[in-house]
C-alpha cells in the first residue's frame, strides 16, 4: 500500500483580521476560510493516524513516531548558566540573575528541551502553524522529561499543570490550543492532571512574534485572568507553553496564579530563545 502525504509545503497563516471586524465576520456561519482550515486539518490528522511514515518535521522516511530520531538528535541543548528563572545569564555566580533576585519574578523554576533553532524551530512552527498536531506528542513527551530531569531544584512534583490559554479567535482561527496539546502529552507522562479552566485569556493581542523585546510585557499586561482556582491554592502549579524567549507571556500567568495563591510556579516549554 502506498503512503499518503499532504503537501509539506502546505502553510496556514493563523493571523487573523482585526480583531472587531473578525468578530464580525463569525457571528452567525463560518467563514469559508475557516470552513477549509478545519477540513485540511482535519483530513492530515487522519492521515498522519493511519500512516505515521514520516518526520513531521523535515519529511524524512522513518518509523519513530512524529519527529525522527535525527531531528531529535539534532536538538541543540541550552547552555550551562543560565538563570532558572528567566534563562538569562548568571555569570556563573549564581542559579539566579541580578535582575530575578531583585524583582522577585512570580516564576520559581523554568525548563525547556532545548534552544530555540534547527529542528526543534521547525517542529514548533510545523505544530503551531502548519496544523501538524502529530508533534505535540513527542514535544510534550521530551517536554515533560525536562522537567523531570530538573525536578531537584523545584522539590516535590506539580500537583496541577496549567496550559497557557489562547484568545477565543485565535484558537478559533488555528482550530487548537498548540500549549494544550502539549500539556495533554506532558500529563501523561508526568500523571499530573490538567487544570483546563485555571487561567482565561480575556484580552486580544497581537502575536508576541511580532513585537520588539522591549514590547512584549506591556503587550500581555492585563491579557490573562484567573478562572476556577480555588483548588490550586497553596499548591505547586507547572504552567506549560511552547516557547519562552523574553518570558512575558508566562511572567504574566504567573502572576494571576500567584496573586490567587498558588505557592510554587513552575515554568516548561518545548524551546527557550536563549539570551544574554
Amino acid at each position: 500500500m502506498g503512503h499518503w502525504q499532504l503537501d509539506p509545503t502546505l502553510r496556514i497563516d493563523p493571523k487573523p483580521a482585526s480583531y472587531i471586524g473578525a468578530r464580525r465576520t463569525i457571528g452567525t456561519a463560518p467563514s469559508m476560510k475557516l470552513l477549509r482550515t478545519a477540513a485540511q486539518w482535519t483530513l492530515q490528522a487522519t492521515l498522519e493516524a493511519i500512516y505515521p511514515c514520516r518526520c513531521q518535521a523535515c519529511h524524512a522516511r522513518h518509523q519513530d513516531g512524529a519527529l525522527c530520531g535525527a531531528c531529535r538528535s539534532a536538538i541543540q541543548p541550552l547552555p550551562p548558566g543560565l538563570c532558572e528563572t528567566c534563562g538569562g545569564d548568571t555569570g556563573g555566580t549564581s542559579i539566579r540573575c541580578v535582575q530575578c533576585r531583585s524583582a522577585r519574578s512570580p516564576i520559581d523554576h523554568s525548563h525547556a528541551v532545548g534552544c530555540y533553532e534547527g529542528p526543534l524551530r521547525e517542529a514548533i512552527h510545523r505544530l503551531k502553524y502548519g496544523g501538524r498536531t502529530a508533534l505535540a506528542g513527542p514535544l510534550g513527551t521530551m517536554l515533560a522529561d525536562a522537567v523531570i530531569a530538573g525536578r531537584k531544584g523545584d522539590g516535590q512534583p506539580a500537583d496541577a499543570i496549567v496550559p497557557v490559554p489562547l484568545h477565543w479567535w485565535r484558537a478559533r482561527m488555528r482550530g487548537f490550543n498548540q500549549s494544550h496539546l502539549l500539556a495533554e502529552a506532558a500529563s501523561e507522562r508526568l500523571g499530573i492532571s490538567i487544570a483546563h479552566r485555571a487561567l482565561r485569556r480575556i484580552r486580544y493581542t497581537p502575536p508576541q512574534i511580532q513585537l520588539a523585546s522591549a514590547d512584549r510585557e506591556v503587550n500581555v499586561q492585563g491579557a490573562f485572568a484567573a478562572g476556577e482556582v480555588t483548588a490550586l491554592t497553596g499548591k505547586h502549579v507547572l504552567i506549560v507553553d511552547d516557547v519562552m524567549t523574553t518570558m512575558a507571556t508566562v511572567t504574566e500567568c504567573a502572576r494571576v496564579l500567584r496573586a490567587c495563591g498558588v505557592q510554587t510556579i513552575t515554568v516548561a516549554a518545548v524551546a527557550r530563545a536563549t539570551r544574554g
